[in-house]
């Protein structure tokens, strides 16, 4: 917003407030005091109502070294997991974080492994599903009890299911 439109909101506000606050017999000066007070408080000290922080700290996927597992900060949220290329994308394979978490480590690291297993799936998944060659894997979520099965999440937008090594819609 440029800088004149920023205190203009914030006079106007105030005008009204002291307007309505002369006339008198009614409280929506209090309404306009606080609006006020809010735009001054998003305007000029800077306060936002979405938190940037994590988003400073977010991994390069390109530049992230693929099969190690650790901690990252994905799209703003802090998650462990691994990277690795599938199809020539790069995709987060995240871990929760519960009482299997050693064997999701170890079904990711198996995915890691049979990478080839699981490109192939995906090309016969396309076949069968051509609405989603325009979309590639983005993550394979490692969330459920059913420690067979994984979320896959897809970019732009989707979401299916990973059996073993199988592709397959919900």
């Amino acid at each position: 917003m440029k800088r004149i439109k920023r205190y203009v909101r914030i006079v106007i506000s105030f005008a009204l407030a002291a307007i309505f606050w002369q006339i008198g017999g009614s409280l929506l000066w209090v309404a306009f005091t606080l609006l006020g007070l809010f735009f001054m408080a998003v305007d000029v000290f800077g306060i936002e109502k979405t938190d940037h922080s994590m988003k400073s700290l977010d991994v390069d996927w390109a530049k992230e070294t693929t099969g190690l597992l650790k901690d990252y900060t994905v799209d703003a949220t802090p998650s462990y997991g691994l990277f690795f290329d599938l199809c020539d994308n790069r995709i987060f394979v995240d871990i929760k974080q519960d009482k299997y978490v050693e064997e999701r480590k170890k079904k990711a690291l198996q995915l890691l492994q049979d990478r080839t297993a699981l490109e192939e799936s995906l090309k016969r998944f396309f076949n069968r599903h051509p609405s989603f060659k325009t979309k590639h894997v983005r993550y394979i979520g490692l969330h459920s009890d059913d420690l067979n099965r994984a979320e896959v999440f897809w970019e732009p937008d989707g979401y299916t299911l990973l059996k073993g090594l199988e592709f397959i819609e919900e």
